[in-house]
């Protein structure tokens, strides 16, 4: 059976199994995925200078870098959720 050229079932031999594709659900997967990526690589990235700086920040402090690339990450992470949901409103390009 389709429904707006999605299969929504499938039947053969009088049995028939319904399908749970859906695009959307694709597309919300991504943009979550997508903004787990980004704060995943920022921690990478402050963990990393963390660690090999330790006995510096300890004594004065992370620097002002580290918290704007914080904000500068939040702020990218943020901008792909309009974006996603911009894609499951006007429907997928072929």
């Amino acid at each position: 059976m389709l429904w707006r050229d999605y299969a929504i079932a499938v039947g053969k031999d009088g049995v028939t199994q319904d399908s749970v594709e859906d695009p959307g659900l694709a597309l919300l997967a991504t943009n979550m995925a997508l903004v787990a990526f980004a704060i995943g690589l920022f921690a990478v990235y402050a963990g990393g200078h963390a660690v090999a700086r330790a006995p510096r920040y300890a004594a004065t402090g992370l620097p002002e870098r580290l918290g704007k690339r914080g904000m500068q990450t939040f702020g990218a992470a943020l901008c792909v959720v309009p974006a996603g949901l911009f894609g499951m409103w006007t429907g997928l390009s072929e």
